[in-house]
């Protein structure tokens, strides 16, 4: 159902996908798709591609999920975050995986 949600928005133009006209892309998108749909089982879907937050936040607040939908801008040289939750506060740091 969400994963519909998001082909059909891509399709319309809201937010588009650079690689929808690219048949080689489309398992790309369809798996960007189940990836919202596993985030509005959660309390809070985080993304650092603003395409696919600006369509799960129009999803979610369509359908009326309780899962949040938060943005959080790509740094190359590396990025953190701080997590909360009742009871706790974590502060992550994510490191570069690519290989030299």
């Amino acid at each position: 159902d969400v994963a519909g949600c998001h082909l059909i928005l891509n399709m319309i133009g809201y937010h588009p996908d650079k690689g929808l006209p690219n048949r080689e892309k489309i398992r790309n998108i369809l798996s960007d798709g189940q990836h919202i749909g596993y985030g509005s089982l959660c309390g809070c879907f985080l993304t650092s591609d603003y395409r696919l937050y600006r369509k799960a936040d129009a999803i979610f607040k369509f359908r009326n999920y309780a899962s949040q939908v938060e943005h959080i801008g790509y740094k190359k040289e590396g990025m953190s975050a701080t997590l909360v939750e009742p009871g706790s506060i974590r502060r992550v740091k994510l490191e570069s995986t690519s290989e030299t």
